[in-house]
């Protein structure tokens, strides 16, 4: 499954957004916003989920600056830190 899909089934999965029925224009918008109505703790759960499936490690530095904030720049962390797996 691609990289795309697996992040749009966890969306689905977890906080029960739908990216596949949505605009492209979501696709930059902040998940807090009022559009999605989802809760900081529902960044937590994504958080986790998609580092169990990807394998990978969130940097902490991505979730300060804020870029752990909108599906485009959540697939951006998951692309760059996927190249940095040690397998």
């Amino acid at each position: 499954m691609q990289q795309i899909q697996k992040l749009k089934r966890i969306l689905k999965d977890i906080v029960k957004l739908d990216f596949d029925n949505m605009s492209e224009s979501h696709l930059d918008k902040h998940l807090l916003s009022q559009c999605f109505d989802l809760r900081p703790r529902d960044l937590v759960y994504l958080l986790y989920a998609i580092e169990k499936e990807f394998g990978i490690t969130i940097p902490q530095e991505a979730i300060a600056e804020g870029k752990f904030s909108s599906f485009n720049n959540i697939y951006s962390i998951i692309t760059s830190q996927e190249g940095r797996k040690v397998i």
